[in-house]
């Protein structure tokens, strides 16, 4: 096939259209996808994409805009997804880019974009990385990371349940900032932050934490002083904290056990001991009497979930001693 003419599928539907030379497209012409829609339309040579084209998506939206060579990216060109969204405007090689160029929301893993300059298609200079939550953090980016001063605003931490608000030093909090709770925007504490972690002293507003949420003072990221500890069943309890763990007395009302039920009564270093009562799901009481280190210990009473009496007399370590069995049909 030799100047102007065209070649079909073997369904009947068009494959390519424009000049020919010994059989393949050289020239100006234009290719298209098996539905019909164009797949290139420019510069061919030797049956390959060579000078100036725009490829399509099968959708009809632009793919590339630019300079080819071989059938691959090569010169200026423009990059767009597959809603017709620019990603990259700048230099090529090969199909890879090359030298300075400009991205709008262009991949960058873990489902962040990025938005700024680039320079051998990493991120170069001030530029945007964004999460798909919404979050952001900006500053100055060197072959692809991020270097010096930023801000993060909503930038998603390492367990995904909380984002960070504030300063950033190397891409990471470092200054006076806030963590917000994922679930709802609310703040979840506040402090200052070095090298990623908090330093110093803090405050905590229901800041998720070992099963709970706490709400108090903090030290150095952890729970340190007089605080509230509130379950998800709507229970809570007032203690102090040293390091992350309950000191002290204190006093639970619904706090769940291991167990399943749920304890109100007076707490020494974070565990039941004294005069408390424990409640099946229903509200129905599970048992009432004494504790000792987190166990039914001394004189005390349980009781099935309908709310008959189980065992009464005396416990140890959580095991009956002395007492009576009542059948749960009496």
């Amino acid at each position: 096939m030799h100047g102007h003419g065209t070649s079909y599928r073997a369904n009947g539907r068009m494959e390519c259209e424009g000049q020919w030379k010994n059989g393949k497209m050289h020239g100006e012409g234009t290719s298209y996808h098996d539905n019909g829609n164009k797949k290139y339309e420019g510069q061919w040579r030797d049956g390959k994409y060579y000078g100036q084209g725009v490829s399509y998506r099968a959708n009809g939206h632009v793919e590339y805009q630019g300079h080819w060579v071989s059938g691959m990216y090569d010169g200026h060109g423009t990059q767009y997804d597959s809603r017709g969204s620019q990603l990259y405007r700048g230099g090529w090689r090969g199909g890879q880019m090359v030298g300075e160029g400009t991205a709008d929301k262009i991949p960058l893993g873990d489902g962040k974009t990025y938005t700024g300059p680039l320079h051998n298609g990493k991120p170069h200079g001030q530029g945007t990385a964004r999460w798909p939550n919404g979050g952001t953090s900006t500053g100055t980016w060197q072959h692809g990371q991020m270097v010096g001063e930023g801000t993060a605003d909503k930038m998603p931490s390492g367990d995904r349940r909380t984002t960070y608000t504030g300063p950033l030093l190397n891409g990471i909090p470092h200054g006076r900032g806030i963590l917000l709770k994922s679930s709802d925007g609310s703040t979840a504490c506040e402090g200052q932050w070095s090298a990623g972690e908090m330093v110093g002293e803090g405050t905590a507003h229901r800041l998720p934490w070992e099963g709970y949420h706490y709400e108090g003072p903090l030290l150095n990221g952890i729970a340190h002083g007089s605080g509230t500890a509130h379950w998800p069943n709507g229970g809570c309890c007032n203690r102090r904290w040293e390091h992350g763990q309950m000191v002290g007395k204190g006093r639970a009302d619904k706090m769940p056990l291991e167990d399943g039920t749920t304890y109100t009564g007076p707490l020494r270093n974070g565990k039941p001991e004294g005069q408390g009562t424990s409640y099946h799901h229903n509200g129905h009481e599970a048992y009432e009497g004494e504790w000792l280190c987190g166990h039914k210990h001394g004189t005390g009473t349980s009781y099935y979930d309908n709310g008959k009496k189980k065992y009464e007399g005396q416990w140890e370590s959580g095991q009956w001693q002395q007492g009576k069995v009542y059948s749960c049909i009496s």
